[in-house]
């Protein structure tokens, strides 16, 4: 992670290359992900409720705990990675701390939050699925931001 210690990111052309297909690898992911997301549960927040926990009318049987922990378990550890890599690029901007740590925690909640409802959602309250969906995708949009405004901001030689 040779740019956490570079000073000049935009003066190293190997390293804003490398920075740029990388953010555009990351933008592949969390888009593929969107539409996995969607297809895998649904795309309204019934659907998304059904999956989980089962519709004895549509003949859906409910996700197994092992499903939701093996879905669970993917998700923080590539939400995880995804953040601190992003963050680690973002905080070098020259945006105003206040609105970087803002765009940070708020990712960061949305994590705990998305993990939160899936559990409580599977427990029995179902209420929280729209807490489930919003956060995730609060997640997702929150990423994109940071990836396209660090990345911009490089090739415009404001770093």
């Amino acid at each position: 992670m040779k740019f956490s210690i570079s000073k000049k990111l935009h003066e190293n052309r190997a390293m804003k290359l490398l920075l740029s297909v990388y953010t555009i690898f990351i933008l592949t992911f969390i888009t593929v992900n969107i539409f996995m997301k969607v297809e895998y549960f649904g795309s309204t927040l019934e659907s998304v409720k059904s999956t989980i926990l089962g519709n004895e009318e549509e003949f859906i049987d409910p996700m197994s705990l092992e499903d939701i922990l093996t879905i669970v378990h993917t998700d923080l550890f590539s939400q995880l990675f995804i953040l601190v890599t992003i963050a680690s690029l973002y905080m070098r901007t020259p945006i105003l701390q206040s609105v970087k740590m803002g765009v940070l925690g708020v990712a960061t909640v949305a994590i705990f939050v998305e993990v939160f409802s899936f559990f409580t959602l599977y427990y029995g309250i179902d209420s929280l699925v729209f807490y489930l969906v919003s956060s995730f995708l609060l997640f997702n949009i929150s990423m994109v931001i940071m990836s396209v405004h660090s990345i911009a901001l490089l090739w415009m030689r404001r770093y």
